[in-house]
């Protein structure tokens, strides 16, 4: 129970991290702050590749969209 509060404290912090420095800051800080959340999501259940590939992925569309 402990950890899954403190998982989803950590959680809003990256979150409000994300929406700070994106907008007083440049993008790689953004996007930096966004992979620490993608690692902390999806690091344990998923392999290396496809962490990679998420990674890989994600990049793309962010500089797509902004």
């Amino acid at each position: 129970m402990l950890f899954w509060v403190s998982r989803r404290i950590f959680l809003v912090f990256f979150f409000f991290c994300n929406f700070v420095f994106f907008f007083f800051s440049p993008r790689w800080i953004f996007y930096f702050f966004f992979l620490l959340l993608l690692n902390t999501l999806c690091g344990k259940k998923q392999s290396r590749l496809s962490l990679l590939l998420s990674h890989i992925t994600f990049f793309f569309l962010y500089f797509l969209v902004f």
